[in-house]
């Protein structure tokens, strides 16, 4: 963890990232493009321990599409800077995780491909209280928002279940295969037919063909 003390004329910024090399870069990038000054760099083990005087007015959050970061992470982050703006900067767009961020109370939702000025116009936005999406992260959340309600019903052994219908699977295959009876099968069909208001395995497979969850 790496600190320091610097004068409220500028935004003070604390920076959160797993690798230093990133954290370097990321500074540079902030005090280069914006009128930010960084007061502590973390990784994410870090955040419970930040024990300074100084409080930031923006905290920048970034990730990688690998790393698992979700509502306990921003949920620690929030607690760790309950004043604090939080801007995320990640490489990849997972609706779920966008969601979660934003009922945390994060502000901001950038993807690494924004322009250098577009990141630093964020930060200020951010500073002001005004959210910054990148387009695609906006539209990853409608295009989850939009899907069907039927959809979220299906349980996740239920969505297991109709992606073997969709692949020709009989009822016996799929029993053999998830290492339960035929039965149990067939109960499973009976509640997926249901949840998705269709009648039959052929109507259940372009259910799922036609909402990509074959």
């Amino acid at each position: 963890m790496k600190m320091s003390s610097k004068p409220r004329s500028s935004i003070q910024t604390v920076i959160i990232d797993s690798q230093v090399t990133m954290r370097a870069a990321l500074k540079s990038l902030l005090e280069t493009q914006s009128n930010c000054r960084v007061i502590g760099e973390l990784t994410f083990a870090d955040v419970s321990t930040w024990n300074e005087l100084t409080l930031p007015d923006i905290v920048l959050v970034h990730y990688s599409g690998s790393e698992s970061v979700g509502t306990e992470q921003f949920q620690e982050i929030r607690d760790a800077f309950p004043s604090a703006r939080i801007v995320v900067l990640c490489q990849t767009v997972s609706a779920g995780q966008v969601r979660q961020a934003l009922q945390i109370g994060v502000t901001s939702y950038l993807l690494t491909t924004a322009a250098p000025l577009d990141f630093a116009a964020a930060i200020q936005a951010a500073y002001l209280g005004k959210p910054t999406l990148s387009p695609e992260v906006t539209q990853a959340v409608i295009k989850s928002a939009t899907k069907p309600e039927t959809v979220a019903l299906l349980t996740h052994r239920e969505r297991e279940i109709l992606k073997y219908i969709v692949k020709g699977n009989a009822n016996s295959e799929i029993a053999s295969i998830l290492g339960v009876s035929p039965a149990t099968i067939k109960n499973h069909l009976n509640n997926i037919f249901t949840k998705l208001q269709v009648t039959n395995r052929t109507e259940a497979a372009m259910y799922a063909l036609h909402h990509n969850l074959g």
